[in-house]
């Protein structure tokens, strides 16, 4: 059984128009949602209650990492948890996904789900509970999909 939501919870989520519907049908209607098209306009959410920031890797122009980084420089957003995400329907190589999960690494309570990756290895059902199961980890709400094995399929490991 899936534990409940805290009502009232409110996602940031930074990407693209189908990144923004992808998150929102993947976590359901129980969270607030602040959406952003770009950097700036996700920075400028940063003053409002936010208990978890998503990002989809394609958001502005591909600027995931600008904004993780501007974020991270916010001493009152610094324990606000991120989860990054893909949905693009292309595979990325070892390297690729490595390299995005290293460079998250840097970044403190940053997780990256590959929506794509989890898609072509088990389902989209899967991949979206997993990605689900991310940020309600980060939440700290107990999930029934374990995001830990799907991440190490996801990267070939």
């Amino acid at each position: 059984m899936e534990a409940l939501q805290p009502s009232g919870a409110t996602i940031l989520v930074a990407g693209t128009p189908e990144g923004i519907v992808t998150a929102k049908h993947a976590l359901g209607t129980a969270f607030d949602y602040l959406p952003a098209h770009n950097v700036d306009e996700a920075l400028s959410f940063l003053s409002a209650h936010v208990d978890v920031i998503v990002c989809d890797v394609a958001f502005d122009s591909s600027r995931m990492f600008d904004f993780v980084h501007a974020a991270r420089q916010v001493p009152a957003v610094r324990p606000i948890p991120i989860v990054c995400f893909r949905h693009q329907t292309r595979p990325l190589t070892r390297t690729t996904h490595e390299a995005i999960e290293n460079a998250l690494g840097v970044f403190c309570l940053t997780r990256f789900v590959d929506l794509y990756a989890l898609t072509v290895q088990v389902s989209v059902s899967h991949a979206l509970s997993a990605f689900r199961a991310a940020v309600l980890g980060a939440l700290e709400i107990e999930a029934r999909v374990s995001v830990r094995p799907a991440a190490t399929e996801a990267s070939g490991v």
